[in-house]
């Protein structure tokens, strides 16, 4: 005969055994997450004097701002919407300027990389940018849209069209069709 001792820790582990066991059957759900969407992050470049060498004033030198934006597979393009946007309010108080704001936003018509090149193909936005054709507003929004591209593997250079036409973009920042690493062959924007 079992001891009332022995009997407790038998009873003890039955019902221990027989817990266990329902909880192992139990489905547990897990609590349902908030989805938040996945980000990138990528640079864009703008001017900033205040960041420029003392006593230099060069319409090519362009720094970084970092922008965070959903996930997409055209990064490159979202790169050049993030660029055209404009500086926000915030990183104008910063010093950074840019000839692009929220007025030529949309501007971007289409952007495709091949051999190395990026194509870029605006709407027309001489009479919204008139500054651009301009030796130093040229300087500035060539150089900024290039290096927002160029952080990208595969971008060496880039080639400008207005409205599919190139010789229009680089007639009207002053350069020209001759000017190196240019073309002016509109087949490349088909």
């Amino acid at each position: 005969m079992l001891t009332a001792k022995a009997r407790n820790l038998i009873l003890g582990f039955i019902i221990l055994v027989s817990f266990g066991f329902f909880l192992s059957r139990l489905v547990i759900k897990p609590m349902p997450e908030e989805k938040i969407p996945p980000t990138m992050r990528l640079e864009v470049f703008y001017s900033n004097t205040e960041l420029d060498p003392p006593d230099i004033y060069d319409c090519t030198l362009v720094y970084p701002v970092e922008r965070v934006v959903p996930r997409q597979a055209d990064i490159i393009r979202v790169a050049l919407q993030e660029l055209l946007k404009g500086p926000t309010d915030e990183e104008k108080d910063q010093g950074y300027t840019s000839p692009f704001s929220a007025a030529t936003a949309d501007i971007l018509v289409s952007v495709r990389t091949s051999g190395g090149t990026a194509y870029v193909d605006f709407k027309d936005f001489r009479e919204l940018l008139p500054e651009v054709s301009a030796s130093c507003g040229s300087q500035q929004f060539r150089h900024q849209v290039e290096q927002t591209l160029k952080q990208f593997p595969g971008v060496g250079r880039v080639i400008y069209a207005i409205e599919k036409i190139p010789q229009t973009f680089y007639d009207f920042v002053g350069v020209g069709c001759d000017w190196p690493g240019t073309t002016c062959d509109a087949s490349q924007f088909p």
